[in-house]
């Protein structure tokens, strides 16, 4: 039986601290921060807590670092601290600011290691730099540090035990409180577990961090099927993105006998360079003719990956056999996903998220000497085959298009079709399956509905983003 996928995609912009003064270090009781450690208050007495340094939190390294797992020890002889776990070693020396990972890299910080009070004290930021999750809530004077696992262990136990509002408040960031109201989350949670089964737990996590951000990779597990849950935090420890995606099956396919593919840059010395394959007969002889390949809509990389399919390197790969060369590339919203996050997606046009890299890709290939630039063409899919006219009139100058499911009807149209097949698809018992129907039967065509049902057709990428005030 065909299950729907139900994603929930809401990203946000890096929120920066102003700048002050510098403040003298504070240790009056009153001014001590209180901490949450994974989730749980940390009992301290009071020559134990943390103190201000200016702005700057100060946490006692050893209660902290035990607390998250970690093998805390003084090296006496080099004047260090050595904490151990979560397979890596970081050494930080004292009045220093610069943490050694694995003996090897290293990683500056705010602030150094400090000796008070016959303990040693770290800036709240060290253990950022060990991959946890930090705040500090100055209002409330509240410190709190977190491993990505429990991080992704609270998202999804307020999501299973209904406390939706907690969630909104305490950890949602302002971009996503404003994308998603209580009420929504609570329906697309409640979708989830009525297409997915009774939340379950989550698996081992896996995260990573970049431009201000730490995204979280977890496989969370229902009754009846598994998705990826991934969360993504932003510089103040707040929630900035949740997306539920599906389990890719593992994929061991080898390059086919006679090909060779050759890594290249789409967009070289531009704003938005990005990274592609070009896929060529490996024996062949004289000028070979080529494709680009356009994505859909969406954030695609270069093989447009949907669940176990990667339709675009099965393309290639079949094109090349016939002694045509293929040129895929990752789509910039994908490359570039937080530069169109929150507001900053509001200004996206085709234009920038399609058309200008198109047109790229396509010079590219006339500028191979292996390759006759009378003989390129465009194979564009759904929205790639909707824009492949204006990709050659913006400059594409191909031979000829190759629409891949691409439409001539208006955009508006077929997402009113598609919001209407999602919500025929809904089991009958759904009581939102009557309210969404109800919805748009007042609702004119083409007014917005805050439900999405955006479906790649002949791909089999069909998936439900709540992103406004209609329950899902």
């Amino acid at each position: 039986m065909r299950k729907k996928i139900v994603a929930v995609l809401i990203c946000s912009v890096l929120l920066l601290e102003g700048g002050g003064t510098t403040l003298a270090p504070v240790y009056g009781a009153a001014n001590q921060p209180a901490v949450i450690l994974n989730n749980e208050t940390l009992k301290l007495n009071d020559e134990a807590r943390p103190y201000l340094d200016g702005k700057r939190v100060m946490m006692p390294v050893r209660l902290t670092g035990e607390g998250l797992g970690y093998e805390v020890s003084y090296i006496k002889a080099q004047n260090s601290l050595q904490l151990s776990g979560y397979e890596h070693t970081y050494v930080l020396k004292l009045e220093e600011s610069t943490v050694t990972v694995d003996g090897k890299d290293k990683l500056a910080i705010d602030g150094k290691a400090v000796l008070k009070r016959d303990r040693i004290y770290v800036p709240l930021a060290y253990f950022s730099a060990l991959g946890m999750i930090t705040s500090y809530d100055s209002a409330a004077n509240l410190a709190a540090v977190s491993s990505p696992q429990k991080y992704a262990d609270h998202v999804a136990g307020l999501l299973n035990t209904g406390q939706y509002m907690e969630l909104w408040q305490s950890v949602f960031n302002k971009e996503v409180q404003q994308a998603l109201p209580v009420l929504k989350m609570q329906s697309v949670w409640e979708m989830l577990v009525g297409t997915y089964g009774t939340f379950v737990r989550l698996e081992t996590a896996a995260a990573s961090s970049a431009d201000g951000y730490t995204v979280i990779h977890v496989p969370i597990v229902f009754a009846q099927s598994s998705l990826k849950m991934s969360v993504t935090v932003d510089g103040s420890g707040r929630l900035a993105g949740l997306l539920f995606t599906p389990i890719a099956p593992a994929d061991d396919m080898e390059l086919p006998a006679g090909l060779k593919e050759e890594e290249t840059i789409v967009g070289a010395g531009t704003a938005h360079p990005l990274k592609g394959t070009l896929t060529l007969p490996e024996n062949a002889s004289g000028l070979l003719p080529s494709v680009v390949l356009v994505h859909g809509s969406g954030a695609s990389d270069r093989d447009e990956t949907a669940f176990g399919y990667k339709a675009f390197r099965d393309l290639a790969w079949g094109l090349a056999k016939q002694g045509i060369a293929v040129l895929r590339y990752d789509k910039r919203t994908y490359t570039y996903a937080q530069q169109y996050a929150g507001e900053a997606s509001a200004g996206l046009t085709v234009k920038e998220e399609t058309v200008e890299d198109a047109v790229l890709a396509a010079n590219l290939l006339k500028q191979d000497a292996r390759l006759d630039p009378e003989q390129v063409y465009l194979a564009g899919h759904s929205l790639g085959g909707m824009l492949a006219p204006r990709i050659d009139a913006a400059g594409g100058n191909v031979a000829g298009l190759i629409l891949l499911a691409g439409s001539p009807r208006k955009l508006w149209e077929i997402v009113y079709d598609q919001n209407m097949a999602g919500i025929q698809a809904m089991n009958d018992s759904d009581p939102h399956k009557a309210k969404n129907a109800a919805y748009r039967r007042r609702a004119p065509k083409g007014q917005g509905s805050g439900l999405h049902v955006r479906s790649a057709g002949r791909s089999g990428r069909d998936c439900i983003r709540a992103a406004g005030g209609l329950s899902a």
